[in-house]
Order: structure tokens, then sequence, then C-alpha cells
């Protein structure tokens, strides 16, 4: 913004959010994979509790960042569908 000689306080701001939020959102998608990526040799009930207690938290963790993204980016630029336009629109 500044090398363009305008003066953009605020777009400087939801830059510095939009990327803060795209920083923890690639840290969260490498966390899920990697719980995915667990080795189920266990028996099915160990399985269950390793979803239970680390997949659907990753998912959640995951799921409020880009959350919290989707609400920055206007919405004609989201390339994704958002929840209400997958669960609504058909």
């Amino acid at each position: 913004m500044k090398a363009a000689g305008g003066k953009a306080a605020r777009k400087q701001k939801l830059l510095d959010e939009i990327t803060t939020l795209t920083d923890e959102l690639r840290r969260r998608t490498a966390k899920l994979e990697k719980v995915l990526a667990h080795e189920s040799n266990g028996t099915a009930e160990q399985h269950a509790k390793h979803i239970r207690d680390s997949v659907i938290p990753a998912m959640t963790a995951l799921r409020e960042t880009g959350d919290a993204l989707e609400s920055q980016i206007p919405h004609e630029t989201w390339p994704l569908p958002t929840y209400r336009e997958m669960l609504f629109i058909k």
C-alpha cells in the first residue's frame, strides 16, 4: 500500500488479518493431516477414541479458522461454497 503511494491503513490491517488467518489455516491443515495419518493398529475402540480425541478437535479448529477467513473475504471473491450454500441452496 505504501509503495503505491496510498494511505490505506484499514486495508493494511485487513491484509494483515487475512495473512494471519491464512497462516493459521495452513498450520491447522497440517495438524489435521498429521492426525489423519495416524496408523490404526489397535482395536476399533482405540481408533474411535483417536478420532474423538484428535481428529474431531483438529477438524473443529480448522473450521473455526476457515469460518473466520471466510468472513473477511468478500463473497464474490470467495472461491469455495459457503456452508450456507452447501446446506440450503440446491
